[in-house]
């Protein structure tokens, strides 16, 4: 029925060796990264959701990725969702509340040993309600139980992961094979499988695997990366029964972790009347100080708790300094302008009136894209249209290129949303706009089998004939990639 193809070695390299930030890593090697949880198909879903809220007060949630509670201010997660350069990421949501990232720590081995995926997170502000978890330090994983948790995408071991609905869900699976950085797992299918078996989703990387040992609740691996079963037709299903996931091992990095989750923290400075008023929560007698004394807009540091309290904690707060003082438009978080700052926090309140304030509007990212572009990939909320629809009205050109010659349509492809691909077709996006390589959004989304988006394009006219500087079209793309469902769907529509 099912065919195992395991190349996991390639896999691993790949992802260690190109880990530069959560949502490039998502664009070029999605097929790789581990993946919310799949599920046994014959168990009902809300078994899966019982059993995932006993874990809630101990995970955290970056944008696509998961991370482990150690404690009230350190989070483990995998290094491919990190990234020291770009500042990457800003936060992390615990029991639906936002907390700023202080600090990125990656293994110091990492280089030695190409093949560690495991970073620490700080956080500016303790976690609030959370349970931490201990680590596994044992070496006798092989057969051991462990707990899945996340809330990616979700399905079957049929469908595999099918459905995005950010639900958060756990599933037990058993520890297959042991290696000196890595524990696999098998999604088996229900005739040897666990009572409520299960693998990762989409978006599920970094995210723990537990042990519930006579030490309690322990964290025995962390998530990197799935290799996915091939059907009959060599199409892959990832997610699907007899998949294999791969999970950083822990026990190995014990006192590397500990030294590190162990340090003392640095007390924040409250000496202030202005920040000692925000620890106390106090807003009111907070915007007082501000109105009173225009003293504190010569001291960064001060600038930067204001902010960084707006950011996070009030809304009215930052509306008020936003608007009051317009001198703190320059300021910078992270070395970020404001702007980008607020896209990259996923702050749609606070983004849209930098927006329309026209505060940093300037600004360029990777391979020189503008806000359109950048928010198009980098920026995960729900009003992605809005944010949009504010940048137009400022003058930006939805088809302005990147270096590379890619807009905010071929952003749109390369992360997979079809959501995101329609909204720009309807706001004008040049659906036949290529690349510097020739590569209009048809052979982008062919060559990366993403065949709702290509039913999308074709259904907004884009020419199946085009050809990149390789003299290849679409189908041969999509063809060369192995893709066949999109190369015989782009036959039909070719006739």
């Amino acid at each position: 029925m099912f065919n195992i193809q395991i190349n996991k070695r390639n896999i691993l390299n790949i992802i260690t060796k190109l880990c530069i930030s959560l949502a490039l890593l998502y664009i070029l090697f999605s097929s790789a990264i581990s993946q919310a949880i799949v599920i046994r198909h014959d168990k009902a879903d809300q078994q899966y959701r019982d059993l995932a809220k006993q874990y809630s007060p101990s995970i955290a949630y970056l944008d696509r990725c998961v991370a482990t509670v150690l404690s009230k201010y350190w989070l483990i997660t995998a290094a491919h969702c990190v990234s020291v350069k770009d500042q990457y990421p800003l936060k992390v949501s615990h029991l639906q509340i936002n907390y700023p990232v202080e600090e990125i720590v990656l293994n110091p081995n990492a280089e030695k040993f190409d093949d560690l995926d495991i970073a620490l997170l700080r956080l500016k502000w303790p976690l609030q309600n959370a349970s931490p978890i201990s680590i596994y330090e044992q070496t006798d994983e092989l057969g051991k139980e462990v707990i899945f948790v996340g809330n990616g995408k979700t399905g079957n071991g049929l469908t595999g992961d099918a459905v995005r609905d950010k639900i958060e869900r756990a599933a037990t699976n058993t520890v297959d094979s042991v290696e000196a950085h890595w524990l696999s797992f098998i999604f088996n299918t229900p005739e040897t499988a666990t009572t409520l078996e299960g693998v990762s989703g989409d978006e599920d990387s970094g995210g723990p695997a537990f042990i519930v040992s006579k030490n309690g609740i322990q964290l025995v691996g962390v998530g990197c990366c799935q290799e996915p079963v091939k059907n009959d037709n060599g199409e892959e299903i990832q997610g699907g029964y007899l998949s294999t996931e791969y999970y950083s091992r822990i026990s190995p990095h014990k006192t590397w972790i500990k030294q590190n989750i162990n340090k003392p923290i640095p007390l924040l400075n409250i000496q202030n009347p202005i920040s000692k008023a925000l620890a106390d929560k106090n807003i009111s007698k907070a915007k007082m100080l501000l109105n009173n004394n225009k003293q504190w807009l010569k001291n960064p540091s001060v600038i930067t708790d204001v902010l960084m309290y707006g950011f996070y904690r009030s809304d009215e707060l930052s509306n008020f300094v936003l608007t009051t003082f317009p001198e703190v438009h320059s300021h910078k978080l992270k070395d970020l302008p404001l702007t980008t700052y607020a896209y990259l926090q996923g702050n749609g309140a606070i983004l849209s009136l930098l927006i329309k304030q026209k505060v940093a509007l300037d600004y360029t990212g990777f391979k020189g894209q503008l806000l359109p572009s950048l928010i198009t990939w980098q920026y995960f909320n729900d009003d992605y249209l809005m944010q949009l629809k504010l940048l137009l009205n400022q003058g930006f050109d939805i088809n302005a290129a990147d270096d590379r010659g890619d807009s905010a349509l071929h952003m749109a492809i390369y992360l997979g949303w079809p959501e995101r691909v329609t909204i720009l077709l309807e706001l004008g996006a040049n659906v036949n706009q290529v690349d510097a390589k020739g590569n209009s959004a048809l052979i982008d989304a062919a060559r990366t089998g993403k065949l709702e988006i290509v039913k999308i394009l074709i259904a907004n006219g884009a020419n199946t004939a085009l050809l990149n500087k390789e003299q290849k079209n679409a189908i041969t793309s999509a063809k060369q990639s192995g893709f066949q469902k999109v190369v015989k769907y782009l036959n039909t529509v070719t006739l």
